[in-house]
């Protein structure tokens, strides 16, 4: 499991740490998490180990308003595009619900050269990452 804050941020994306008690939100794992919420915004995570290399998988926790938004999802330099299901957060900004989203049959190489980075290929995104799983 990697934090979305431990990640390296680029193009805007940044750190949410204030106001998660006052959203009534305890469901933020670390009590901190990536806000996307520029076009191209962008969290990239260095030195993953893909084992023995091969197929995996990478799953996302995410949070996102106002419409149904696509994120790019790519791994060593192959993209894949997923899109993101609205998940209930009224108004759209309080991003209080959480939900997943799962990417298959992505390729590691073996050891821990892998590099796994998020962005926001759309207009006017409105997504929030919490962690991911590989």
């Amino acid at each position: 499991v990697l934090p979305a804050e431990s990640g390296a941020l680029s193009n805007g994306a940044g750190v949410v740490n204030q106001w998660i008690e006052y959203n009534n939100d305890d469901t933020v794992r670390g009590r901190a998490y990536v806000g996307l919420g520029n076009t191209g915004a962008r969290v990239r995570f260095s030195g993953i180990d893909g084992g023995a290399g091969g197929a995996g998988a990478i799953e996302v926790r995410y949070s996102s308003g106002y419409s149904v938004h696509t994120l790019a999802v790519t791994v060593n330099g192959v993209q894949r595009t997923v899109s993101l299901p609205l998940l209930g957060n009224e108004p759209g900004w309080r991003h209080v619900n959480w939900g997943a989203v799962r990417v298959d049959g992505v390729t590691f190489a073996a050891g821990t050269a892998n590099v796994v980075e998020l962005s926001t290929p759309g207009s006017w995104p409105n997504v929030s990452v919490d962690e991911i799983v590989v």
